[in-house]
């Protein structure tokens, strides 16, 4: 588990990454895949969180990292019928 100061003191190489990889998600995720057992509703509120959590000074990776990680298992669930 990381803290936000942990995210404060990172390399700026580690850093660009893990914002990388947190937005090629959101952007596959917005490309046509299925949102499982998630809402489109609920997924584009977590999206905004993890738009905020990044855009703060310092950016807070560590509740990005972990709403993104929320949202990929929401969707990896399948819809209950």
């Amino acid at each position: 588990m990381c803290t936000p100061r942990e995210s404060s003191l990172e390399n700026a190489t580690s850093y660009e990454r893990r914002r990388r990889l947190i937005n090629e998600f959101w952007h596959a995720l917005y490309d046509g895949a299925d949102a499982g057992a998630a809402t489109w509703e609920a997924l584009d509120r977590m999206n905004d969180r993890v738009t905020t959590a990044l855009r703060k000074r310092p950016p807070d990776l560590c509740l990005a990292e972990s709403l993104t990680a929320k949202a990929a298992l929401m969707i990896s669930l399948k819809k209950q019928s």
